[in-house]
């Protein structure tokens, strides 16, 4: 009785020694053993994503999200929609934009009167790939990165009657 109590003491300390935790701010990611990897990543990812926007809203804020290659760096940047009463209105909601880091996501520009589709062109343009969103009485435009930003307001921007909806990938539709 003894001895099977302590090789089941010892099992139970052997297998909580191979799990790991990672804290990443206000909640736990826990690890067992040999998960899947790209899962982990994506789960760290949404939960850094979280605390950006938070940091941003200072709410918890609802939005769609998708991670993509914006820029060059090959790591994921995030396009955020918010959702509900504070961030949308009759003209549309707004539209942030992250730069993705190793350990977080970094604030770079804020795009209001946003609607869906909102897709990712191939070409970039002053380092970073364009944005073609919806916006009501003007239809789809393309937002075009300045070098230290998005435009904030797509409304007054010309439709894009050039740009090829064949170099588009859709990332957050209704």
């Amino acid at each position: 009785m003894v001895r099977t109590l302590f090789y089941s003491v010892v099992s139970t300390v052997i297998f909580l020694s191979g799990c790991a935790s990672i804290n990443t701010g206000p909640g736990n990611i826990q690890f067992r053993g040999q998960a899947n990897q790209p899962e982990q990543k994506i789960k760290i990812q949404e939960q850094q994503l979280q605390q950006a926007v938070y940091a941003y809203t200072q709410t918890t804020a609802q939005y769609d999200f998708a991670l993509t290659h914006l820029n060059a760096d090959a790591v994921d940047d995030a396009v955020v929609l918010l959702k509900g009463m504070d961030w949308c209105g009759s003209g549309g909601c707004t539209l942030l934009i992250f730069k993705g880091t190793a350990l977080s996501f970094d604030f770079v520009s804020k795009t209001t009167l946003v609607n869906t589709p909102v897709a990712v062109s191939d070409k970039p343009i002053n380092g970073w790939k364009s944005l073609s969103v919806y916006s009501k009485g003007t239809g789809n435009v393309l937002l075009k990165f300045d070098g230290q930003t998005y435009p904030e307001n797509p409304s007054m921007i010309q439709q894009d009657k050039e740009q090829e909806q064949s170099d588009l990938q859709i990332l957050i539709k209704d």
